[in-house]
């Protein structure tokens, strides 16, 4: 359905205003012959819109953004246009109608403003290839909105076509998203009063950051909150069904602004132990984690150490990506389509789900195992197992309930706590998946800050380089590399050992099988140490 502004004749007895609009700061402000309107910048890629029928908004005085932003206001005929560096808005002098375009021209979205009884409806045009998530947690297999009726009381929307939607204002939302008509998403609610943010990214991370200045950081999120915590209540007991739903409900969850997921492992506790060893790897990825506080016993409790020990190996990982949920408000874990919402076939996935931006999860949700993974572009390693697959297909793997692969894309460090040992503190390991460069951000709770490591090949070398805001032993492991023949820094040759239980600090060795070198780096707070793989 295209939305058309309407020609000059349709309008010109409706405006009762004359010239511009007035503006405040980054507020303009409209009259119409039916109600009146208010556009307000928050940054050159969101604004606020308010359309009301009845009388103005008690708060449309305040201002969000407090410092003035470059805005171009102008008169199109019968259209006002506002324009940023990023996106033009043309609002239709009688307050009927708005399109809202990028700034070199191409529309993002057309909107008509109803309003009859007590309801007030925003029509919205739903291009033939534009996808929909968010509106909030739900079980549904299909995380793509579009066809849907959906009720909600304070929704988020995600579009494809590059913006999202947020209505912040109380009262239950029913939208329609190309159900009754193709083509065409209705929004109706009670009132005289449409209220909502337009987010333009284009990414979706881009969105995240957008809507995390409206909404605010979540509380903080550090290791004494990583920690297990006791159920609140009774819960019923689990199922297979009731695990895949809850997956489902995360990624929902995450598509709808929910920045940090938490799971409760409680259900599942008198679980079979194909069930509750499923339940526990995914409890081993989200952050915020709910389960028994009694010990278990027998099988359950190996099960139960298991999903400690993954959880005790992720713990600096996680903790960095609950750090950017606060500072860019993009979730922890998230679906493909995140990174991946130009791949058609990444647009449905809800049975494996990003994990932070370097993993990819794919737990096992059914009894009788077996995983058909999509992998989305690039080149990925199955971390436990060292094999190599290349992206843009869907892989079988020949997994047992209780198993959950993760794959992490070629170009990524991924920061693991070591194995549990003899109780020796031991490096932190820093995995390096080459052949593309990487960087990982490391959150330093101590520090309030962000150790930096970067990893790069440059000719027949790799380039390894750790900035830490804290004196620590790291161990790169760089994996899938030719036979090394020397590590170097600017002050040495390192020496070679024989393998990992011989090194110290200043040396390397092969790993087990030959295709992966571990270096041992012993880093000072606030140095920079950069060492050269030579093969």
């Amino acid at each position: 359905m295209r939305i058309s502004i309407p020609v000059l004749a349709a309008f010109s007895a409706a405006v009762l205003q004359a010239g511009l609009p007035e503006r405040a700061l980054n507020t303009f402000s409209f009259t119409f012959s039916d109600g009146s309107g208010e556009l307000e910048w928050v940054s050159p890629s969101t604004f606020r819109l308010v359309r009301t029928w009845g009388a103005a908004p008690a708060h449309s005085t305040a201002q969000i953004t407090l410092k003035a932003l470059p805005v171009m206001l102008s008169e199109d005929g019968p259209r006002y246009r506002l324009e940023t560096r990023y996106i033009v808005v043309e609002l239709d002098k009688t307050g009927s109608e708005m399109l809202v375009k990028r700034i070199d021209g191409r529309p993002l979205c057309s909107y008509r403003f109803r309003h009859w009884g007590k309801q007030s409806s925003l029509d919205a045009a739903a291009g033939p290839l534009e996808h929909f998530f968010g509106l909030g947690p739900r079980p549904a297999e299909k995380l793509d909105l579009r066809g849907m009726a959906i009720e909600t009381r304070r929704p988020f929307l995600f579009s494809t076509a590059g913006y999202a939607e947020f209505f912040q204002g109380p009262g239950l939302y029913r939208f329609d998203l190309a159900a009754a008509e193709p083509g065409l998403r209705r929004l109706t609610i009670a009132g005289d009063t449409l209220e909502y943010f337009f987010y333009f990214g284009p990414t979706v991370k881009e969105v995240f950051e957008e809507h995390l200045a409206i909404t605010g950081a979540p509380q903080f999120f550090g290791a004494d909150a990583f920690r297990v915590r006791a159920p609140a209540g009774s819960v019923a007991d689990g199922s297979w069904a009731s695990l895949n739903d809850t997956v489902r409900s995360i990624l929902h969850g995450a598509m709808s602004g929910r920045l940090i997921p938490e799971f409760d492992l409680t259900p599942y506790a008198r679980a079979d132990a194909g069930l509750l060893a499923s339940a526990a790897q995914v409890a081993s990825v989200v952050p915020m984690l709910y389960a028994p506080q009694r010990g278990l016993g027998g099988e359950a409790a190996r099960i139960e150490s298991g999903m400690e020990e993954r959880r005790s190996r992720l713990e600096p990982y996680l903790l960095s990506y609950t750090k950017e949920a606060r500072d860019r408000g993009v979730p922890v874990i998230r679906p493909l389509v995140v990174s991946h919402h130009d791949d058609p076939l990444a647009l449905n996935r809800t049975g494996e789900f990003m994990v932070g931006d370097e993993l990819l999860a794919a737990p096992v949700l059914k009894p009788e195992g077996g995983l058909r993974v999509y992998l989305p572009r690039g080149i990925w390693t199955e971390v436990a197992t060292g094999a190599v697959y290349k992206g843009r297909q869907e892989i079988s793997i020949a997994a047992k309930p209780g198993d959950m692969p993760l794959f992490a894309r070629n170009g990524t460090i991924l920061p693991l706590r070591p194995h549990s040992g003899d109780g020796r503190e031991a490096p932190l390991e820093l995995h390096y998946f080459p052949s593309l460069g990487a960087e990982f951000f490391l959150f330093e709770e101590s520090e309030d800050d962000m150790s930096q490591f970067h990893a790069a090949p440059v000719g027949d070398v790799i380039r390894l380089e750790s900035e830490s805001r804290v004196e620590r032993a790291y161990d790169w492991v760089v994996h899938h590399t030719p036979r090394c023949r020397k590590v170097e820094s600017e002050e040495k040759v390192w020496a070679r050992m024989a393998g990992p239980a011989q090194l110290a600090p200043g040396s390397w060795c092969l790993e087990p099988g030959g295709d992966a070198v571990r270096v041992r780096v012993n880093a000072v707070a606030g140095g920079d140490e950069i060492i050269t793989l030579v093969f």
